[in-house]
């Protein structure tokens, strides 16, 4: 089978996924599409060589793709039209930043597949688009014209992060739903979200898949389980809390930062923060959290800004004994499976979608706002062996969200799919 795999919120998890997919399956001829420029991709040929090609998109690029002579013609077509529904909104400065905006992101998308993408793609059995953020959405028009079989994979975020329903991201997603065959989602509420968000109509494309983790990420986590003297600086007396899994400034570390200091000196002293921002997030947003941590945590504190190996990050995830996860939005994912492996006190913000915790009877804890993390904790750390012997349960029913349980699953879908 001939698949081609487009972006996803990042290329290892794309690799991971490929790598074990053809350990099963080898007869799968796999392309990608990579949404990461070039410039910034990772050049390991580990990562890439599962591949059969490799493509880099100019998507993100926000620098011209567009001669002299485009410029004069987006200005001739921004002037005489646009869609008609959003006509309205031209009256307002808003509206009119936002509509020429989002035509300027329309016209890179078509040059970028002109110039660069359409005579490099060939025709595929299935193309599966990894995720719906703007680019992929603006995309999906012309990569139907590759194949018979397109469909699409939401990540979560991508799904969660937008709701104004008269805004183009919105309006871009409601377009490209119409072009796929199908969609997959991690789970059933997210499913409904889908319906309640975009049409009930879509409900028969709809399947639940979720991209479980390679067994090797859970054999680390048991091997550096008791590690905890290998990360710098450990004692018994201290209680590791890993704030967020990324830099991205969705994961509201400095309110969490804030909400922690409130603790009492005698309970916040025996605190020590990891806070793994390796991806996502900007240099000045990490200053900034960092500046905020040195204030209110010096000496408590490590912060993770550069790439670390698996077996590095998984030592962090295996020493921690609190995790907390109070994104603005978010979705079941790799980060959260390892934290309940890891037998981590979990703790989520009540607002996203994690209901499926709750139904599968996994041990976690539940905050109405961050501020509540100023309560919750002192009371955890007073019944602290009992949530521990709680949490480790939670290891024999994340074991079911391993590959070799979901990779069945994916290929079904896709065989389900093929259009012959």
């Amino acid at each position: 089978m001939k698949l081609l795999l487009v972006g996803g919120e990042n290329d290892y998890t794309m690799y991971q996924f490929v790598r074990d997919l053809k350990v099963i399956y080898p007869h799968y001829q796999i392309d990608f599409l990579s949404m990461v420029p070039e410039n910034q991709a990772n050049n390991s040929r580990k990562l890439y060589g599962e591949f059969e090609r490799i493509f880099f998109s100019e998507l993100y690029s926000r620098k011209d793709l567009i001669s002299k002579k485009g410029l004069i013609l987006i200005k001739f077509l921004f002037m005489i039209s646009y869609w008609l529904p959003k006509v309205p909104i031209l009256f307002s400065k808003k509206g009119i930043i936002e509509v020429k905006e989002h035509f300027l992101d329309e016209l890179r998308t078509y040059l970028n597949y002109q110039n660069n993408l359409k005579k490099q793609l060939k025709t595929y059995d299935i193309i599966n688009v990894q995720a719906l953020n703007k680019n992929h959405a603006l995309l999906i028009p012309y990569l139907r014209q590759h194949t018979n079989s397109l469909l699409l994979s939401f990540w979560g975020s991508d799904l969660l992060r937008y709701s104004d329903k008269n805004g183009s991201y919105y309006l871009s997603q409601r377009s490209a739903l119409n072009f796929v065959d199908a969609i997959s989602i991690q789970t059933q509420e997210l499913k409904e979200i889908i319906c309640i968000k975009f049409g009930h109509y879509l409900r028969k494309k709809i399947s639940v898949l979720f991209f479980g983790l390679p067994q090797s990420r859970f054999d680390l986590i048991d091997k550096n389980k008791k590690a905890f003297d290998k990360i710098e600086p450990t004692t018994d007396n201290r209680i590791i809390i890993r704030i967020g899994y990324t830099g991205q400034e969705e994961q509201q570390h400095l309110s969490i930062i804030d909400a922690l200091y409130s603790i009492k000196s005698n309970i916040k002293d025996r605190f020590f923060l990891y806070l793994p921002m390796t991806y996502g997030g900007d240099e000045d947003y990490m200053s900034i959290v960092e500046l905020n941590l040195k204030q209110k945590f010096n000496g408590q504190y490590q912060l993770f800004t550069k790439f670390l190996p698996d077996e590095e990050y998984l030592k962090m995830v295996a020493a921690s004994a609190i995790f907390i996860n109070c994104r603005t939005t978010d979705a079941f994912n790799g980060a959260m499976i390892e934290s309940l492996y890891a037998g981590n006190i979990v703790v989520n913000g009540a607002w996203l979608p994690y209901k499926k915790l709750s139904i599968d009877h996994y041990h976690h804890h539940l905050v109405e706002s961050i501020e509540d993390l100023t309560s919750l904790l002192p009371k955890l750390l007073q019944v602290m062996q009992n949530e521990i012997k709680k949490s480790k349960e939670n290891k024999k029913i994340v074991t079911l969200l391993s590959n070799d349980y979901a990779i069945p699953c994916w290929d079904k879908w896709y065989q389900s799919n093929l259009k012959i």
